[in-house]
């Protein structure tokens, strides 16, 4: 579950069965509203997990938060992918949904953050997560690697 603020809204990002969901929550904290996707057409109805949300720091022709999360690697005989969606600032999706990363085995711990920019003509964001999966050689571990990838929005 990731809750953002944006300029004109307040979501909670979730995932139900069947993909990323999200709803309003009003000034007092509450829910409001129905419960919407988050993601545009193919994913709408895509089962995906772990939804993480980072708000930009210089909004890019429209585009004030990207959304990111993790298709099941269980539907993908464990090659997981990783999707992303631009929001505006009502967090309603903008354009497709594209591809970010793909080939991890077991994703824990994803987060995105904004980067400082020195102009509001493009906007950086990091993504970080932990690749983990169980390896055979003995004695039996558990193997991982710290993914870190760089996002740069254009106008």
């Amino acid at each position: 579950m990731q809750f953002i603020h944006l300029d004109s809204a307040s979501l909670v990002y979730f995932t139900d069965t069947m993909a990323i969901r999200k709803r309003s929550i009003d000034q007092t904290g509450r829910p409001s509203g129905t419960v919407t996707s988050a993601f545009a057409v193919p994913l709408k109805k895509k089962k995906l997990l772990l939804p993480v949300v980072a708000s930009l720091q210089f909004p890019v022709t429209g585009i004030h938060a990207l959304l990111i999360a993790s298709e099941d690697p269980g539907q993908l005989t464990n090659n997981g992918r990783l999707w992303g969606q631009a929001l505006d600032e009502a967090g309603k999706p903008i354009g497709s949904p594209f591809e970010l990363d793909s080939g991890f085995v077991s994703l824990r711990f994803p987060a995105v953050i904004a980067l400082p920019s020195s102009t509001a003509l493009k906007s950086n964001l990091a993504l970080i997560y932990v690749d983990g999966g169980q390896i055979s050689l003995p004695p039996q571990g558990e193997f991982s690697k710290l993914i870190y990838l760089k996002i740069t929005l254009m106008p």
